[in-house]
């Protein structure tokens, strides 16, 4: 008998593709149910839950889907670490949770028999409630610089040039004049933000910046 209304909510990377996080891509569909089904094909994935609390589902483009802190906290089960950080970096930027809320929800929903719980603790530890990043590719210069085990950069520092106009820079490492201002290839490609770019970075290195 197909489960009724109400019981299967899309989840893990198919929820997160749905609302267009970062390290989540289309394909698989997984879902989650308390009814009593079972995958049919190797294009569907449903997992059995005991219960499904009102405040982890919502609607996505009409689609039953779970909570983007549920769906986060689900990607740590299957994802690498790597691309459940891009995925919370994106919510965080969207402003679709905030590390507190994400923590505290994590405490509530338990730790016991997964690993999804374990990585987004890390994840928010690392982060340590700092402004979030501004692009997927600055999420992947911080990885970066994680692996060649670099200091830890300071992300969205605001300074002031002689004129006083202010300006944000992608990153600066704490104690130094060197900042690390992180484009893609699109961002340079039209001949206007090139030179806006070198303005930019002409005014930084005005204000005694290395960039």
């Amino acid at each position: 008998m197909p489960p009724g209304p109400g019981r299967v909510w899309i989840a893990g990377e198919a929820a997160g593709a749905l609302m267009n996080l970062d390290g989540c891509r289309p394909g698989r569909v997984v879902a989650v149910t308390t009814a009593n089904v079972r995958s049919t094909t190797s294009t569907e994935l449903i997992k059995r839950v005991s219960a499904m609390p009102a405040k982890d589902v919502t609607v996505v483009r009409g689609l039953p889907v779970t909570r983007v802190d549920r769906t986060l906290i689900d990607l740590g089960d299957d994802l690498s670490v790597s691309r459940v950080e891009l995925a919370f970096e994106c919510a965080y930027r969207r402003r679709l949770t905030h590390p507190r809320r994400l923590r505290n929800r994590i405490e509530e929903h338990g730790t016991v028999g997964r690993k999804g719980p374990s990585v987004l603790r890390w994840i928010i530890d690392v982060q340590g409630e700092t402004a979030p990043t501004g692009s997927a590719l600055e999420v992947m210069f911080l990885q970066l610089n994680r692996r060649s085990s670099l200091p830890t950069p300071i992300r969205q520092r605001v300074f002031k040039d002689p004129s006083g106009r202010v300006m944000r820079v992608d990153f600066i490492y704490p104690g130094t004049t060197v900042v690390v201002e992180v484009d893609g290839r699109s961002f340079h490609i039209q001949r206007l933000k090139w030179e806006e770019d070198l303005e930019r970075r002409n005014r930084l290195t005005a204000s005694g910046l290395r960039v």
